[in-house]
């Protein structure tokens, strides 16, 4: 069973059952949702993404149990995704560090579920509320350490594995960025371990992320 969480420190509570969860299923990855406020709404309008918060959600984590690893990183050796949601066309641009995203996905679980590797997993909104993977998580707990299917290192096979979780293709610059961030990832202390699975998070994205109210999964 995934574990419960609720806030935060319950990540720190419950840091070797995260950790063994998700050794045990490297494939599972469910959104969770933890919300700074009570009203705070699912599907927010805009929020940020990837690697610059995964780092920011290390040292608040990190904040809360003095043995666990931080992260060392200057904002500007690797760019920052800042997402619009429930666009009427998928584009990006580039300014300096930043990129704009402007995506059709109307909720951040499912935008989310389009991002690797999936420790990269991760976002925040103007008000502080965060999602993230439990795979994102246990690295965060386990001093970085993170697993990732072998099957990721071949372009095609990464491509096949993509189609079949999200539906589409992904771009051809996909898999090098890819790569990049894992790159990237270790540069700044998360190291990969390649093992062998059927699937690259194959399973279907969840309609919403699994809610620090309710904690109910809502399936397809």
């Amino acid at each position: 069973m995934r574990p419960v969480i609720r806030q935060l420190d319950d990540c720190v509570k419950q840091r070797h059952q995260i950790i063994q969860y998700a050794a045990n299923f490297p494939e599972d990855d469910g959104i969770y949702c933890i919300k700074a406020f009570a009203k705070a709404t699912e599907f927010p309008k805009k929020i940020e993404v990837g690697l610059a918060c995964l780092f920011s959600l290390t040292e608040v984590v990190a904040s809360m149990e003095q043995e666990l690893k931080r992260t060392t990183h200057t904002d500007d050796d690797y760019a920052r995704y800042i997402v619009t949601l429930g666009c009427d066309k998928d584009v990006s641009v580039k300014t300096g560090s930043v990129v704009e995203v402007k995506t059709h996905e109307a909720s951040v679980s499912r935008f989310l579920w389009t991002l690797d590797p999936p420790v990269v997993r991760v976002a925040v909104d103007t008000h502080g509320t965060w999602w993230f993977g439990i795979q994102a998580m246990a690295a965060i707990l386990n001093a970085g350490n993170y697993n990732l299917s072998d099957e990721l290192k071949d372009k095609t096979q990464y491509s096949k594995a993509f189609a079949t979780r999200v539906g589409a293709l992904p771009h051809e610059s996909k898999h090098t960025s890819v790569l990049k961030d894992i790159q990237t990832l270790h540069d700044h202390g998360f190291k990969v371990t390649w093992i062998k699975t059927s699937t690259i998070n194959t399973s279907h994205p969840p309609k919403q992320a699994w809610a620090s109210t309710t904690m109910t999964k809502v399936v397809p």
